[in-house]
């Protein structure tokens, strides 16, 4: 079974690594939601899942990540690791950026 990293964020340490078949289920949850971003992300995750790799996320795509675990927390269950540190990741990749001052 092959593996896909998503790279969280710009430190290196908050990537995380999931299946493959993870993946794609993450892609089958974002695919049943109505956003375009959402829709655009699923495609993504589907893309460099088929052939594994990176999956660099940008700022509009790691809103899409937590946002799907808080109106499904089922899906945060202990069983399924590779989600929860998934959204671990992205909530703190999200939290530094909020915490930067703005430039001037």
């Amino acid at each position: 079974m092959s593996e896909v990293l998503f790279a969280v964020g710009t430190d290196p340490t908050s990537a995380v690594m999931v299946t493959t078949d993870d993946a794609e289920a993450l892609a089958r949850f974002l695919e049943c939601r109505e956003s375009v971003s959402d829709q655009q992300l699923c495609d993504k995750i589907r893309q460099r899942g088929r052939i594994g790799g990176e999956i660099e996320l940008h700022r509009d795509e790691l809103a899409a990540i937590p946002q799907l675990f808080a109106d499904t927390p089922a899906l945060l269950d202990e069983t399924v690791f590779a989600f929860c540190a998934l959204n671990q990741a992205v909530v703190s990749a999200l939290s530094e950026v909020e915490d930067k001052p703005a430039p001037l």
